[in-house]
């Protein structure tokens, strides 16, 4: 069937773009239901595609917020990432994000002065725009007639943002580690240790990532054989929001708010 798409995809010619959320997900299910052999022959019929529908109107977008490379690190199948072009999406910049933050206060009749809106992109340490928006629902649902001060911004952050029920972003990204479908139990315990160790630090370089990974497999040998379980979780860890990684090569919370509940989780 799927080749059969390939042909009508070729006659047809027509500009269609296909869009498929979630692609590494769906191939680490691939893997463990069937088999590594089912991933990779998934891979080679995009590559088809690729040759097949080369010069046409066809495109395949495949997005995930696990990196699909460090996937298919794991299952040996590296090569057969390099038929898919790599775009990464990155948080907006303060000007943009004053803009949004702007917009989003104009069209929703929410007071947010200047200095209001600096102080909430300083609050949340990253600008995705998920989180500017969950910020300004806060303040929606405050019905405020004046733009919010400083302290009030500090007390929503702390008390709605991080702590408040209503906040499902943080809920998901720590319950969502303990998942079978994201780690093992060795790379989730890395996962957990790493996060939790930054929760003491501004960051982490890679010689602490793997004094990290030693203390959890301490036997020499067994960690060499399972050397790309430390890459992996890192790898992951960044394309799913919970790291990023500095100028300096070091590694730190992808955001305030993050860092601010895992450290709430763990008191």
């Amino acid at each position: 069937m799927a080749d059969q798409l390939i042909e009508l995809l070729q006659e047809a010619d027509l500009p269609i773009y296909f869009l498929l959320d979630e692609f590494p997900w769906y191939l680490g299910h691939l893997e463990r239901k069937e088999s590594v052999e089912q991933v990779e022959a998934v891979l080679n019929w995009f590559r088809g595609a690729r040759q097949e529908l080369a010069g046409g109107r066809t495109r395949f977008l495949v997005t995930g917020s696990i990196g699909l490379d460090g996937l298919l690190r794991r299952m040996r199948l590296s090569p057969t990432a390099n038929d898919f072009d790599t775009i990464e999406i990155p948080p907006l910049k303060d000007v943009e994000a004053l803009e949004f933050l702007h917009e989003l206060s104009v069209g929703e009749n929410i007071p947010l002065e200047a200095a209001a809106a600096r102080k909430v992109l300083k609050l949340m340490g990253a600008n995705w725009p998920i989180l500017l928006e969950l910020f300004m629902s806060e303040l929606q649902e405050r019905d405020l007639k004046r733009s919010p001060t400083p302290r009030e911004l500090q007390e929503l952050y702390a008390s709605r943002m991080v702590r408040g029920s209503r906040n499902k972003y943080c809920i998901e990204m720590y319950t969502r580690l303990s998942k079978d479908d994201l780690f093992n139990p060795t790379e989730r315990r890395i996962a957990f240790m790493c996060l939790g160790l930054l929760t003491t630090k501004e960051s982490l370089g890679r010689t602490d990532l793997e004094e990290l990974h030693a203390k959890i497999v301490p036997d020499d040998s067994v960690r060499s054989m399972t050397g790309n379980e430390l890459p992996y979780v890192v790898d992951t860890l960044c394309h799913d929001g919970y790291l990023v990684r500095l100028e300096d090569g070091r590694y730190a919370f992808a955001s305030n708010i993050l860092k601010d509940y895992w450290i709430h989780r763990s008191a």
